[in-house]
């Protein structure tokens, strides 16, 4: 069985527990953006009609600048490279147009 938690939730829950340190933990970091970027490629492309690398597809439906900041690099940052977080923040963006 797989048992997913985010890190902060974790560490709060077995913060005084006398087993702490005898369970078996893999850490996943989410730091690399190309890691981000396919994973909503693949979700454009599995619930739309387009096709193309992660750039073509990104501009057929956001900008691609916020100032003069790449425009997925802004969400991703202000999401804490959190998938969930991302995922939700772009479906909620998609409906506004």
């Amino acid at each position: 069985m797989f048992d997913f938690l985010r890190t902060d939730i974790y560490e709060l829950l077995v913060q005084n527990t006398p087993d702490k340190g005898k369970d078996s933990v893999i850490q996943l970091d989410w730091d690399d953006s190309s890691l981000f970027e396919q994973i909503i490629l693949k979700r454009i492309i599995a619930s739309t009609q387009l096709e193309g690398n992660f750039r073509e597809v990104w501009s057929k439906i956001f900008v691609s600048h916020v100032d003069t900041e790449d425009s997925f690099n802004y969400i991703l940052e202000r999401t804490l490279m959190r998938p969930r977080d991302l995922l939700t923040f772009i479906q909620e963006v998609s409906k506004l147009h």
